[in-house]
């Protein structure tokens, strides 16, 4: 199995980073042979999306020869679990993170992260946990991932249950099981609906690329999503 761990924040002492590796950690005990690859915000160079849509057209960032997202995609390619650490700045993710989201928005039209597990790990002082999670939920939905469940720590909070929380999503880890797996079927219906009525989200070119690859030759998003995992065999 092989996890990767984007961590949104410059924080020299990032308590993402630290509940990150407590995650990992615990999956390391339950699964053998665990390959697994982090990267930081504060270690990496990542320009903000400058909004060219080229993306949509080419399936190409033309960023990412100026920067090391490619390294970041290719991580997001390969993995079978990806943990996103996600601090809260004035109820909201933050910039790295949105900037992040927005380097692979075209992923969310072509399926290119179906067959992965996310786990989001929300991280605040005081407040904004639920309002990020819908938001967060809400992407990683679109880009096709099931969510193992939301680990949510708020500082101020003698209630966080970290370690329920982070069995929690091994536990769905464990038996392939998404709190999002409804929305997911969802947003795949609604996907279908676009592209087999000869029309497209943003360009003929996604459209194709989806049709060509058999994405839509599912009758559920969850037989696409299991054929995905059984070619990397997880």
């Amino acid at each position: 199995m092989i996890v990767f761990s984007y961590i949104g924040s410059s924080r020299p002492n990032s308590l993402s980073l630290e509940i990150n590796n407590k995650i990992v950690k615990k999956i390391e005990v339950e699964f053998t042979n665990l390959k697994y690859d982090k990267i930081t915000k504060r270690n990496n160079n990542i320009i903000d999306c400058i909004g060219c849509r080229n993306c949509f057209f080419s399936r190409k960032c033309i960023l990412d020869n100026e920067d090391n997202f490619y390294k970041i995609r290719n991580y997001l390619k390969s993995a079978d679990v990806i943990i996103l650490g996600i601090p809260i700045y004035l109820n909201n993710v933050s910039g790295h993170m949105k900037t992040f989201f927005d380097r692979i928005a075209y992923y969310t039209h072509i399926f290119e992260l179906s067959g992965k597990f996310v786990i989001p790990l929300i991280v605040t002082d005081y407040s904004g946990d639920l309002l990020v999670s819908k938001y967060v939920d809400s992407i990683l939905t679109a880009l096709g991932m099931k969510i193992l469940g939301n680990v949510c720590f708020v500082r101020s909070s003698k209630k966080n249950n970290l370690n329920e929380q982070i069995s929690y999503v091994i536990t769905n880890l464990k038996e392939k099981k998404g709190i999002n797996e409804i929305e997911l079927e969802e947003y795949y219906k609604r996907i279908k609906e676009v592209y087999l009525n000869q029309a497209f989200l943003t360009s003929k070119e996604e459209k194709n690329y989806v049709l060509n690859k058999g994405f839509l030759n599912y009758e559920k998003y969850s037989d696409l999503f299991e054929s995905k995992i059984k070619e990397k065999k997880i």
